[in-house]
């Protein structure tokens, strides 16, 4: 099969895995390759960051690896209520209660009864999709041009706090790989990949996957690229 053909074909037989997540369902879209067992977990938890979901799934006929996509409608925060907007939680925010509690007084209306729903859907998430450090999880995120970048974890940005070390390679700083072990940033610096290496000690919990993972020193690594740049992040990812 051509690569092209061989990837519709996983696409269309993709497993559809629902969590409960309060009066809803939380659906995600599970693809496997060949040995995939063997090979990393790739995450998708914003919907509208289609660029990294769309290279990721273009990988799955060449390597060993699963992608796992939440289905969110395009929208990058997912409503808590059916049929309505007025509690919603953004679902890399769900690692812990507390940092859900922050989300939902920040971006939308706090319910106590809805925090512990949504902590508890991030909890599933881990379990459903065994994030335990037996294989190595891969985060697929895009951002905007000018925003969240790799110059955000230099001295003065708004992410300096969370970064042990930087390395700033050639390419433009929306196109980074932040990491939560020593000997791959070492390894991707040496390329000349922008490169974060997070501190998982001082790292605000912002209860993103990577402070999860981070803190409990289990092998992550978020590939960040601008909406569109298809290749910077196929780059990056291979």
């Amino acid at each position: 099969l051509q690569p092209g053909l061989f990837c519709c074909a996983l696409c269309q037989g993709a497993e559809t895995v629902n969590i409960k997540f309060g009066a809803r369902q939380g659906s995600f879209q599970k693809m496997e390759s060949p040995s995939a067992k063997v090979g990393p977990l790739l995450i998708g938890l914003h919907s509208n960051e289609a660029t990294s979901i769309r290279v990721a799934r273009n990988l799955l006929p060449r390597y060993a690896m699963t992608l796992v996509v939440i289905d969110g409608g395009g929208q990058r925060r997912i409503s808590l209520r059916p049929g309505s907007n007025r509690v919603t939680i953004d679902p890399n925010r769900v690692f812990s209660l507390a940092g859900v509690t922050r989300d939902l007084n920040r971006f939308s209306i706090f319910s106590e009864r809805e925090a512990k729903l949504s902590a508890a859907f991030g909890e599933s998430i881990v379990n459903t999709f065994q994030i335990d450090g037996s294989r190595p999880i891969i985060a697929l995120h895009n951002n905007t041009n000018g925003g969240y970048s790799i110059d955000s974890y230099l001295q003065g940005g708004s992410e300096e706090k969370a970064a042990a070390q930087v390395s700033r390679g050639p390419v433009a700083p929306d196109n980074f790989v932040l990491v939560t072990h020593p000997k791959l940033y070492e390894d991707l610096a040496k390329l000349n990949v922008n490169v974060v290496l997070q501190d998982i000690r001082k790292a605000p919990d912002d209860v993103s996957l990577s402070v999860f993972c981070g803190r409990r020193v289990f092998g992550y690594v978020n590939v960040e690229a601008q909406h569109g740049a298809e290749a910077e992040q196929l780059n990056m990812l291979e």
